[in-house]
């Protein structure tokens, strides 16, 4: 964007770029449309660009032509990468999306049906980014929220926003969020925007005419990232200027005194000299009180700049009197919001309720300190209230700070999840771990038979535990657990074990069960099975039968090639478990045939998700 007065590296003068005017509007508004050109007077350094909701809706013979303008102005449809040239008035093509990039108009096709576009938001974006405070928006009625993030950019960046005032119509707009006419800086009827647009285009004339301290706007819009909101505004330059001003013409004044009286005291030499050392000792004093006051103002200027807390300081009327930048995550506030009550300021949190709080500060000059958060996004504040205390040590209003906890918020309520999982947990693996021993001594006929079952099935649950742990959201692989379980008695799958299925994932604690089941099998194929002969082969294979309601899985574990099994004598730990704890927990059913050949075990087991991890059964 071109700085208005500034001046190439070689010297030579830059052509000033035009005053851009966003104007938005919707087919159904064609008499607001005619309402605002008909007031309108484009000057030469102005350029408008109009941008149409569903342009191709329009009686575009009769939009031209209330588009015509008796000053001259041109009529233009926009190309691709063109400069805007003033007293021009840009058109947008049908479905297409304008913006500005670099100082030029750019188009691009419309990927979303009609309606869906954000025709008017898309381009008044990329115009506050671009033109800062040289920037007008202006929304017409009828959008609906097209036009509202446009109008809600330009006032970040400091720019003009206006939306239309609907004749007529009782509702207050600005009640309504979704409204550009909620956030605009003014909202007028049709006829009186275009007295609006000249009087800011005059107040951006007279800035750039300004000399001394005062920055250029276009130099403010470049820099307003990093300083939003300068501490030291141009009236308070200038009032120091004029008091500065006032004080050499007294110094001046005395001066000239002293020289008249000089001439009248000639024989009092010593007098006059001691005046003198005097006034420049008063001189000197004044230049370093100056200094001390510019390096005060800066200091506080940077620290405004730099500081990463949001902060808004209120006078003893709650209007705004200065704000750190980082406050626009919690108001929307623009520098030109300086003076205004804090009541019109719109909120992300609901700082009404601070306003009592801010009223006792003000009475007792203690501080005060709550928790608010934000509705729409969940962020939570520690909002700290204190007495603003002038140089003059009177109170003359209030500081306050809004602190983001919602991280440490956040962390705590995990860590008390975390916590109370862990216990959860803990009781479990208690509970598992005392059944599993109460039931090994009561099966078991001896200490040593005792202490190698409980031995197997306490590695065969820790086994478990550690799969749980390595995902706990994601569910225990069936597969995975049944290679773990018999890798730990050389049963290498393609030597004497086979294993096929589909996924099946368990949830963890219908795993622990199911793992125990599997331990049972291996321990029973060891001792009396196929494990037991050099020939013996294991084949798992599982299946989902859907041909029931509800699903379920189908397990079988088929011993091939070992000794001749019967039925025990008596039912122990891994009997009970494969016939009773299944049944009960999966509300499954476990059938077993002692073949001549080995042990047939089919498991059969419902789906549920109490039992089978969520992904599996919305496959």
């Amino acid at each position: 964007m071109s700085e208005v007065g500034s001046e190439s590296a070689d010297g030579r003068r830059r052509a000033k770029a035009p005053l851009i005017i966003g104007v938005g509007a919707s087919a159904g508004a064609m008499d607001s449309i005619e309402r605002f050109f008909s007031r309108l007077a484009l000057n030469s350094d102005q350029a408008i660009v109009l941008v149409l909701q569903r342009r191709e809706a329009f009686d575009d013979g009769r939009l031209r032509e209330m588009l015509q303008r008796p000053e001259g102005s041109r009529l233009s449809e926009i190309q691709d990468g063109a400069m805007i040239e003033g007293g021009t008035i840009y058109l947008c093509p049908v479905d297409r999306i304008a913006t500005i990039q670099g100082g030029r108009l750019a188009i691009r096709g419309a990927a979303q049906a009609p309606g869906e576009r954000a025709t008017i938001d898309s381009f008044l974006v990329s115009l506050a980014e671009e033109r800062a405070e040289e920037a007008i928006g202006v929304v017409l009625a009828g959008t609906g929220g097209d036009g509202t993030l446009g109008v809600e950019t330009l006032k970040d960046h400091g720019g003009l926003a206006i939306a239309e005032r609907v004749a007529g119509d009782h509702v207050d707009q600005r009640a309504d969020s979704n409204h550009a006419a909620a956030i605009a800086d003014y909202v007028l009827p049709p006829d009186q925007i275009p007295e609006h647009i000249q009087i800011y285009a005059r107040h951006l004339r007279r800035l750039e005419e300004r000399q001394g301290f005062e920055v250029p706007p276009a130099r403010v819009a470049d820099n307003k990232e990093n300083n939003p909101n300068a501490l030291v505004r141009p009236e308070h330059v200038e009032r120091l200027e004029s008091e500065l001003l006032t004080t050499r013409e007294r110094l001046q004044a005395t001066i000239e005194e002293l020289e008249s009286t000089n001439e009248a005291l000639k024989s009092s030499n010593e007098e006059y000299q001691a005046l003198n050392e005097e006034l420049a000792t008063v001189n000197g004093e004044l230049a370093h009180r100056v200094k001390e006051l510019a390096r005060a103002t800066s200091d506080l200027k940077n620290f405004f700049e730099g500081t990463q807390i949001a902060t808004v300081f209120l006078d003893n009327d709650l209007k705004v009197m200065n704000f750190t930048p980082a406050i626009t995550q919690v108001l929307h506030l623009v520098e030109t919001d300086v003076g205004r009550p804090i009541a019109q300021i719109k909120a992300r949190i609901p700082i009404e309720e601070l306003y009592d709080d801010v009223r006792r500060v003000l009475r007792t000059l203690a501080s005060a300190e709550r928790e608010l958060s934000a509705p729409d996004s969940g962020t939570r504040y520690v909002v700290r209230i204190l007495p603003y205390r002038s140089i003059g040590n009177f109170i003359a209003g209030v500081v306050i700070t809004f602190i983001d906890v919602t991280a440490i918020t956040r962390a705590k309520e995990r860590q008390r999840l975390l916590l109370a999982e862990l216990q959860h947990r803990v009781r479990n693996t208690l509970g598992v771990i005392r059944s599993i021993a109460r039931r090994s001594a009561e099966t078991s006929s001896s200490v040593d038979e005792y202490a190698a079952h409980l031995d197997g099935r306490l590695n065969a649950f820790a086994r478990t535990q550690a799969l749980v742990i390595r995902d706990p959201e994601g569910g225990v692989d069936l597969e995975y657990l049944v290679i773990e379980e018999l890798l730990g008695y050389n049963a290498r799958e393609g030597e004497r074990l086979r294993v096929s299925g589909p996924q099946v994932r368990f949830q963890s604690k219908a795993a622990e069960t199911f793992a125990l089941a599997l331990h049972e099998l291996a321990t029973n194929a060891l001792k009396y099975g196929a494990l037991s002969q050099p020939s013996g082969r294991i084949e798992i294979s599982w299946r989902i039968d859907e041909a029931v309601n509800p699903p379920r899985l189908v397990f079988d574990w088929r011993e091939r090639n070992g000794p001749s099994v019967a039925p025990p004598p008596r039912k122990g730990f891994g009997t009970e478990l494969l016939e009773r704890t299944l049944a009960f927990e999966f509300k499954g059913q476990t059938m077993m045939m002692f073949n001549a050949g080995g042990l047939h075990c089919t498991i059969i087991i419902p789906l549920s998700r109490r039992t089978i991890h969520t992904p599996v059964l919305d496959s």
